[in-house]
């Protein structure tokens, strides 16, 4: 709040002055209103690039901080009441991020923390079985995934120059990086096909 503050002096005469004034005294007794806009919490992201968006709200916005992995990374001194982007580039792996705010008088807030993950390598994929080759009508369909970022779905199907099957889902077992699945070639034809697997 800005107020004003007046003297007021009176001598045994009872004679007075209540002219001199002192105007522009501001009162902050609030800490700044700090949010955290996006990304939010647990986002996985394919990119490296990202915008880290926090908005403070304060009169007296001297500065906001952000902070990744509980170490200060950048502080933006601009004093805007409102929204706030840090643009940065990140290496594949998880974080945490938080921002912090600081006033005129000193007066700091310090927002919670959220995580999120950059992923941007493609899942590597090696199928174990079957091999190339001619196979009775069952088999199963083994691969390995090794992906960074932990793959949760992975799919195979049969195809050929004239069809694509439906896509079929993998199990996870015995490892992280083991996918499986039975195969049974009821209903198609004889001949030759190519194996897909499709991991994400």
């Amino acid at each position: 709040s800005n107020w004003t503050i007046r003297i007021n002096a009176t001598d045994d005469s009872r004679n007075n002055n209540t002219l001199q004034t002192v105007t522009g005294v501001y009162v902050d007794t609030m800490n700044p209103e700090l949010s955290l806009d996006d990304p939010n919490n647990g986002s996985i992201f394919s990119t490296s690039s990202l915008s880290l968006n926090a908005t403070a709200r304060d009169l007296t916005v001297q500065n906001v901080t952000l902070y990744v992995n509980d170490t200060l990374n950048e502080s933006n001194t601009s004093g805007v009441n409102g929204q706030y982007r840090f643009t940065r580039t990140f290496a594949d792996g998880n974080y945490t991020w938080s921002v912090r705010a600081g006033d005129l008088v000193n007066r700091t807030n310090q927002s919670g923390s959220r995580w999120f993950l950059v992923d941007t390598l493609r899942p590597a994929v090696t199928i174990r079985s079957p091999s190339t080759g001619w196979n009775n009508n069952s088999f199963i369909v083994n691969a390995t995934i090794v992906d960074g970022g932990a793959s949760s779905i992975v799919q195979y199907r049969m195809e050929n120059s004239s069809v694509n099957y439906s896509w079929q889902q993998l199990s996870q077992g015995g490892t992280s990086t083991n996918w499986s699945a039975s195969f049974n070639a009821s209903g198609i034809p004889d001949g030759n096909y190519s194996l897909r697997i499709n991991a994400s």
